[in-house]
């Protein structure tokens, strides 16, 4: 006659399963082949441990995903790639979004890069003043001729914001979604779109962030570097990011 298990209170309960990472960084690629590796290797060396890099492969046409694999033979687990087609980086940082593993979630554009304490500084704040988001500083480069043209949000004259008591302080942040990092649970839980504005859809992407956080926090080094691209959408326009 077999022995019944039930009411044994020895019996060990399985353990929840725990957040496996410290921060998730969602970069989407796509035909950045002649930036990508500089991009990654600020990654891959940064000096928080127990990272992760989800690199979406946005259907690009050249050597992008040859690229992510080579860096995922190399460095394991820091890279994770996904290889979709395209569908543009709204629905690309979603997907990273799903399967993020880290505690707080950023995000990296892939001909961008950062420096090598990027990731720390920005988690270190975030946990310390148990933030929902820890924002930083940043130069705006010009990616063929390395000229910079300025280095923004490092005079910020908050340290940080209570987004309830205090909202129209959002107004005067940078209104990108790179130079942050983001409590994961805030991003799980956002809106996603179906119809994405076609052009300043990084604003609304933050926007959205907002709605879910309550404590913002500011720190004073320029620690990403945004490469300015003739070819992008809004180099005639007005710098407001």
């Amino acid at each position: 006659m077999k022995q019944s298990n039930k009411n044994n209170k020895n019996e060990k309960k399985p353990e929840t399963k725990k957040t496996s990472k410290k921060l998730s960084i969602i970069v989407p690629c796509y035909k950045v082949e002649k930036y990508l590796p500089r991009c990654l290797d600020t990654l891959v060396n940064q000096t928080l441990e127990d990272i992760e890099a989800i690199c979406i492969n946005d259907g690009s046409p050249d050597n992008c995903l040859k690229i992510l694999k080579d860096y995922q033979k190399k460095y394991g687990d820091k890279i994770v790639i996904i290889d979709k087609k395209n569908e543009g980086v709204w629905k690309g940082r979603h997907d990273g979004i799903k399967i993020a593993k880290g505690e707080y979630i950023g995000f990296v554009d892939s001909d961008d890069y950062v420096t090598l304490d990027y990731a720390e500084k920005l988690y270190n704040a975030a946990k310390e003043n148990d933030a929902d988001m820890s924002c930083c500083g940043f130069d705006r480069i010009d990616l063929l001729t390395d000229k910079v043209y300025s280095t923004e949000m490092t005079k910020f004259k908050h340290k940080e914001i209570n987004i309830n008591k205090q909202p129209g302080l959002l107004l005067e942040i940078n209104g990108a979604p790179w130079n942050k990092i983001y409590k994961a649970e805030i991003l799980k839980k956002a809106h996603d779109l179906e119809n994405v504005p076609k052009i300043l859809d990084d604003m609304m992407f933050i926007q959205l962030a907002y709605l879910n956080a309550k404590k913002i926090v500011f720190i004073d080094d320029s620690l990403y570097r945004y490469m300015v691209r003739s070819d992008s959408m809004l180099m005639p326009t007005l710098f407001y990011i």
